[in-house]
């Protein structure tokens, strides 16, 4: 199964999964925004608003947030990404193993 031939919309999956994300989402990491940024999907002022919340979870709300309004394009870029920051999520979002080589 390809992950962008998913049935559910990426703002559903996005809604369905959003406890899940918010409370694995690493964003104290810069390889995802690096990613990102690198795709033209996020910038740096994307970041900076990430960046100035307080908690690790409310970063990864506002991350979701920034990133439902991003896109299509931008989500399958931080699935991508997701693939190889964290494998188990990545699972746990597209039902497919992840890659484990970091």
């Amino acid at each position: 199964m390809d992950v962008h031939d998913l049935d559910e919309s990426f703002t559903d999956i996005l809604t369905k999964h959003r406890l899940l994300i918010v409370q694995n989402l690493q964003m104290d990491r810069t390889f995802m925004f690096d990613y990102l940024i690198s795709k033209s999907s996020f910038d740096k002022t994307d970041f900076e608003l990430i960046q100035a919340e307080k908690t690790s979870e409310s970063k990864a709300g506002r991350f979701l947030d920034i990133l439902e309004m991003k896109g299509e394009r931008a989500f399958y870029h931080f699935i991508d990404a997701l693939q190889i920051l964290n494998p188990s999520l990545y699972e746990m979002l597209t039902g497919e193993s992840g890659t484990k080589s970091k």
